[in-house]
């Protein structure tokens, strides 16, 4: 899967999404959460249409409807991210890092891409919308939303950054697999200092009250605190966890079925205290990241 991207395979993955899109141009049609369940999930989760790298697909998790939204440049690591309010996306393109409203308008490049080689791979909004996080050339950056206090934090071997809540810190993963993408989660003080060791896994997500971390195993999502402790496993297979906005309920990917060529996947959503995992919109070919906000 082209799931995880160092800047060094981004332009592999690229290439590849690109191919792809002669051999599977359709999604399966959206479905919505079973009926009799309980689950009540509001907001919106996007994810990149790896059918279509410019693209994102707008899914309600509460009813499984799906709308499209047009970026105006190719997304790379099929990652985008929603702002808080969810107004706003922000992701990397070929050209830089972007920030447009989720309706299409207000496009503009925050970072431009001066060397084709390290172009951005993974942004994420800061709490607020004020600032970004992205990595680019396997090191991590902050920038405001204006496009001014670049900073390179720290590096090499950087992926799959997020904001705490409170905005005082930054998780990531350190020396990711080129495989999976696992590694050694830490987090880093936005001032590039204090760095800590948390636990081993991928694709790092903390919840909306700061005490939790979401994050994927190869046998699944785990579930932690932050201040320490034993993770937790809340489901088996699946990759890419994502808290909802009021932290009761997580999304996560989970392929379903495989040929020659690679895994569709699909969104899923279960209780953050557990229970059973429904699916949610469409099925896509080697789905990438998640984000959930309002």
């Amino acid at each position: 899967m082209c799931s995880f991207r160092r800047s060094n395979g981004a332009a592999f993955c690229f290439r590849l999404a690109l191919g792809l899109l002669c051999v599977f141009p359709a999604l399966v049609p959206t479905s919505s959460i079973a009926s009799g369940t309980t689950l009540t999930p509001k907001g919106t989760i996007a994810v990149a249409n790896p059918a279509d790298l410019r693209v994102v697909l707008l899914i309600s998790p509460a009813t499984g409807a799906v709308t499209r939204s047009r970026a105006p440049d190719s997304i790379i690591g099929q990652q985008v991210d929603l702002s808080q309010n969810g107004t706003r996306i922000a992701f990397g393109g070929t050209k830089g890092v972007w920030i447009f409203y989720r309706k299409g308008s207000g496009s503009r490049i925050v970072v431009p891409s001066r060397v084709s080689a390290f172009v951005p791979d993974w942004v994420a909004w800061s709490p607020g919308g004020r600032a970004l996080v992205f990595t680019r050339g396997e090191a991590l950056f902050t920038v405001s939303a204006n496009g001014t206090g670049l900073r390179k934090l720290l590096g090499p071997r950087v992926y799959a950054p997020d904001w705490s809540p409170n905005g005082s810190h930054i998780v990531y993963v350190h020396n990711p697999s080129l495989r999976t993408g696992l590694g050694l989660i830490q987090s880093v003080r936005v001032d590039g200092h204090d760095v800590r060791s948390i636990v081993r896994g991928g694709h790092p997500d903390v919840s909306p009250d700061g005490m939790k971390l979401a994050f994927a195993r190869r046998d699944g999502v785990y579930v932690m605190s932050l201040r320490g402790g034993t993770p937790e496993r809340l489901v088996a297979r699946g990759e890419h966890p994502e808290w909802s906005p009021d932290g009761r309920y997580l999304a996560f990917t989970r392929e379903v079925k495989c040929g020659d060529a690679g895994c569709e996947g699909r969104v899923f959503i279960i209780p953050a205290t557990g229970g059973r995992a429904q699916p949610i919109g469409p099925r896509l070919f080697e789905i990438g990241p998640l984000s959930w906000s309002k």
